[in-house]
């Protein structure tokens, strides 16, 4: 959660009574296990603090307590889509990035080590293992998400299981029978390269699903209730 998105939250929360406060607790707990994005889970939990402030300075009972709580929360939410498959795809693809930004600044301080140190010897690197997981393991998780939206929905999710089991099967298959394709020996020069270009895609890939965020608060601003 952003910094002043938090404050913000904190500061209508204190607004609330004890009971309240400890109900929107249980409320944030089911909001984090929805599969909503995070700044949707957000304006939501925005609108609920609104709608309770309101009911509170007008006198309203809302009849809300740990019992009802969750039931509440689904009532609140059930029209409301959940995150979209692209943002989903964006953020694994936005994990596997970060993955590969943190190898290649390593093998980039250890190729400067390597300067100082001749006993340390270069390693290499094959392209063809991450390419075919993150490809074939994506277009898996796609069939697999997008199996709810067709028609035998059990078969296409099982199709999408079998084909990110197949993503992981030729992942580490490529690096036993295949570790001469798309392979290079990793240099100072190189590492520092493909580590800006890693950093680079990360950005991007964030920004991409900034923008998928953005798309699905306006798409959506209507679909919950505002009482403020």
């Amino acid at each position: 959660m952003e910094k002043n998105g938090s404050e913000a939250l904190e500061e209508k929360r204190k607004k609330l009574t004890n009971e309240k406060q400890v109900l929107f607790e249980e409320a944030i707990d089911y909001m984090e296990a929805a599969s909503f994005s995070h700044r949707k889970r957000n304006q939501i939990l925005h609108q609920i603090l609104d709608e309770w402030l309101y009911a509170e300075k007008n006198a309203i009972d809302l009849e809300l307590n740990q019992k009802n709580i969750y039931t509440y929360c689904e009532k609140r939410t059930k029209n409301i889509p959940k995150m979209s498959t692209s943002l989903k795809m964006a953020l694994l693809l936005r994990v596997g990035l970060l993955i590969l930004v943190v190898y290649f600044v390593l093998q980039f301080i250890i190729q400067m080590a390597g300067l100082l140190d001749s006993n340390i010897q270069a390693s290499s690197f094959s392209f063809l293992p991450i390419i075919l997981l993150g490809s074939v393991g994506l277009f898996g998780f796609y069939l697999y998400d997008k199996a709810s939206t067709k028609e035998k929905a059990v078969m296409w999710r099982g199709i999408g299981i079998v084909t990110q089991l197949t993503a992981f099967l030729l992942f580490f298959a490529s690096m036993r029978l295949w570790d001469g394709i798309l392979t290079i020996r990793l240099t100072l020069i190189n590492s520092t390269v493909i580590a800006i270009f890693m950093v680079v895609f990360f950005l991007v890939a964030g920004k991409w699903k900034d923008q998928l965020e953005e798309k699905e608060l306006e798409k959506d601003q209507n679909d919950v209730i505002l009482f403020s």
